[in-house]
């Protein structure tokens, strides 16, 4: 029996592991700033060349 399954269903788990990833990866980086310290916005524009 094939799973098949509708293209919207595909597209809400695609979109669900998308912002599963990047609630990773900013806690991630949250809990680096919590044990290095934060930085500026001028040192964050600084790195971003802005």
């Amino acid at each position: 029996m094939l799973n098949i399954k509708q293209i919207s269903d595909m597209e809400d788990y695609d979109k669900s592991h998308e912002i599963a990833q990047l609630m990773s990866k900013l806690e991630k980086g949250e809990q680096s700033a919590r044990e290095n310290g934060w930085i500026s916005s001028e040192d964050v524009k600084e790195k971003l060349r802005l």
